[in-house]
């Protein structure tokens, strides 16, 4: 009964599709009518699938999503919906009739390639065999210009273009907040990231129960030369310090690990998680994952987004804890006698999760 429901309203979307067209003219076609016969070509696909799919909320197997564009109920292992191949995260935005008003670009997925997508988010299914190839989705944005999907398939970075608000905004607090003597690093690239569903709905309840958050920058090394280059996905690799927070998020396990390991200071007020509103001091931390390419040294660094609730200020050198004081959330190093730079460390690997990805560089 459901698939003749589904065959009948297709049947109703295509009649409509065929009246719309019409009305329009032969000659006076409306400059959006392709977009609009893209919505309903969206529509169709997805309720030939949802004949098969089609069950109530409470009876979803664990995992399983609904599509923002299309409505249709996706499999867990999926990133992609099986209908009108939007991405699992998409950021369309819905109108008040409650159709997709923001299509994605027009343009093949793969890089280099400037001919119109025709399905599946690329010119021809061969443009789409590479680009799988080389670990890409096709951008489902604007201010997107390619989209590199995790090694688990849990996640992606999107590659943001000069037009991106988001781009700018990470570059200017990145620049103003850089606070070091000489000359700040010139930004590359600014990658969005789109954690894991799991590990962002684990910080969404945290900051719910504990609030004040915040946006910090984190330094970390790398194995692999993803992001500083534009032809290599993300890595398996749990050696990988930068492939390993995309995917699974900071780790308590990875406290102390860095560059600076053999120091004691970098570890100060114990072992936590580690950030700072000085996007200079982070840079300290950042010397595994730097890459000279011509006469410039590239590094790559995080933005997280930090819960640090009810934050315990301290201007000691150092403090022999393994988490904050009772009735606090987080520890702040704060600038003094002991610190040159801020540190605001964390404890739970909730309350912090990467969101952007900077790829800078400077002189030799």
């Amino acid at each position: 009964r459901r698939v003749g429901g589904a065959r009948l309203r297709c049947v109703g979307i295509a009649l409509l599709r065929l009246l719309t067209v019409m009305s329009s003219g032969p000659l006076k076609r409306p400059r959006d009518a392709r977009e609009e016969e893209q919505h309903v070509d969206w529509a169709i696909a997805a309720s030939l699938a949802e004949a098969e799919n089609e069950q109530p909320d409470a009876l979803l197997p664990p995992g399983h999503w609904h599509c923002v564009r299309c409505t249709l109920v996706n499999k867990a292992e999926s990133g992609r919906c099986a209908a009108c191949e939007a991405d699992r995260e998409a950021p369309f935005t819905a109108a008040a009739c409650g159709v997709a008003t923001t299509p994605p670009p027009q343009r093949c997925g793969l890089p280099g390639c400037n001919r119109g997508r025709l399905h599946h988010g690329f010119c021809t299914d061969d443009h789409k065999e590479r680009a799988e190839r080389r670990g890409l989705l096709a951008p489902a944005a604007p201010g997107v210009e390619r989209v590199f999907v995790g090694s688990t398939g849990e996640y992606a970075c999107d590659l943001l273009t000069r037009a991106s608000p988001e781009r700018s905004s990470v570059i200017e607090q990145f620049t103003i907040a850089w606070r070091k003597p000489g000359t700040v690093p010139r930004v590359e690239r600014v990658y969005a990231i789109r954690p894991p569903p799991a590990l962002s709905e684990r910080f969404a309840r945290h900051l719910a129960a504990v609030g004040n958050e915040r946006r910090r920058f984190h330094g970390t090394g790398a194995t692999c030369d993803f992001a500083v280059d534009l032809n290599r996905a993300p890595c398996n690799s749990r050696g990988c310090a930068l492939c390993s927070i995309l995917g699974h998020g900071f780790l308590r396990a990875h406290a102390g690990s860095g560059p600076n390991a053999s120091n004691r200071a970098a570890l100060r007020y114990g072992p936590g998680l580690y950030f700072s509103s000085t996007s200079g001091k982070s840079n300290d931390y950042a010397t595994h994952s730097e890459r000279l390419r011509g006469s410039r040294r590239w590094r790559t660094m995080f933005v997280a987004t930090v819960a640090a609730g009810r934050a315990y200020c301290t201007h000691e050198a150092e403090l022999d804890v393994t988490r904050p004081p009772d009735g606090y959330d987080s520890i702040v190093g704060e600038v003094g006698a002991n610190l040159n730079y801020d540190e605001l460390v964390v404890y739970n690997e909730a309350a912090a999760l990467p969101r952007f990805l900077l790829v800078y560089s400077s002189a030799r």
